[in-house]
């Protein structure tokens, strides 16, 4: 995932943001592709996290990048690194490690403000809530807008799903694009069931310049 690049999509979301025909961004992924491409920050929320970067778990600490504590990590446990690749994957991720390694041995760079080692990805993992300040920003995202579309999503978490409940019950047009069903079919105003790439170039084409 390091590696992906922005799509068609993300590119032509940020010109029609740039360009005024749409005020802000919410997007349920934590692939960073947004911000790889210009996406505006302060007009993007990421509103499950990014794996882009590591929070402290204690002190609250978020804009830790990642590929730096990743090479922190490296740099604590050099031994650890041929060890890559050689792990059983298992169906859910999860790696078994080889006979004789134990997690005991893994140094875990603690956080450089409070010193906790409780570090995770800045993700919302199953389970988790969503920061307080991050559902208002959602929310108020939500009640600046005049209509709203949902692009290729299910909006089967309900973080997701309650900002298109909240934009019914303010009388917000709705619109979908995406194939398959969603949670928020008895709440739109229309839907294509298309993928969402050749219909926003499309609309780039006939709008965006």
């Amino acid at each position: 995932m390091a590696n992906a690049l922005p799509n068609d999509t993300h590119h032509v979301l940020k010109s029609l943001l740039m360009n005024g025909h749409i005020q802000n961004i919410i997007t349920q992924n934590v692939d960073n592709l947004h911000v790889k491409a210009l996406t505006p920050t302060d007009r993007l929320l990421e509103l499950h996290g990014t794996l882009q970067k590591v929070e402290c778990m204690a002190c609250g600490k978020t804009d830790v990048d990642r590929n730096q504590y990743q090479n922190r990590i490296h740099a604590r446990n050099p031994s650890w690194g041929e060890l890559i690749g050689k792990g059983k994957i298992n169906p859910d991720g999860d790696v078994e490690l080889p006979s004789g390694v134990s997690y005991d041995d893994f140094d875990i760079p603690p956080c450089l403000s409070c010193g906790s080692l409780k570090m995770k990805p800045n993700v919302v993992f199953f389970g988790e809530n969503i920061k307080k300040s991050t559902t208002k920003r959602a929310e108020a995202y939500v009640d600046d807008a005049t209509a709203v579309l949902v692009l290729g999503t299910s909006l089967a978490t309900y973080s997701s799903y309650k900002l298109i409940r909240q934009a019914q019950l303010s009388n917000k047009e709705i619109g979908i694009i995406t194939k398959g069903p969603t949670r928020a079919d008895n709440l739109m105003d229309w839907k294509g069931e298309v993928g969402c790439t050749p219909v926003l170039k499309s609309l780039f084409n006939l709008i965006g310049r």
